[in-house]
């Protein structure tokens, strides 16, 4: 959890980044501090040949639309959603 004052920080760091996708920022009942969570979207194009290919073979493995992955709470890898046509 930030400050109001570190959030908006980073907030200006992330706008002075290209600020590519959306943030949302959110405060725990009789908290005073605040954190936040964003979606940024990456083209395959944007990502070099090693990653480009990691990423495609996901996409065969699982035959996805769309596919999420997900940490546990120790920031370990725990799941996967995939979104597919039947």
């Amino acid at each position: 959890m930030k400050t109001l004052r570190e959030l908006h920080v980073e907030i200006d760091d992330w706008y002075d980044d290209g600020c590519v996708g959306y943030i949302t920022v959110f405060r725990a009942p009789r908290s005073k501090n605040v954190d936040m969570v964003g979606e940024t979207v990456i083209k395959l194009y944007e990502m070099d040949k090693p990653t480009q290919d990691a990423v495609r073979r996901v996409f065969d493995l699982f035959d996805g639309e769309k596919i999420e992955f997900f940490r546990d709470k120790d920031k370990n890898p725990d799941r996967i959603k995939v979104t597919r046509r039947f």
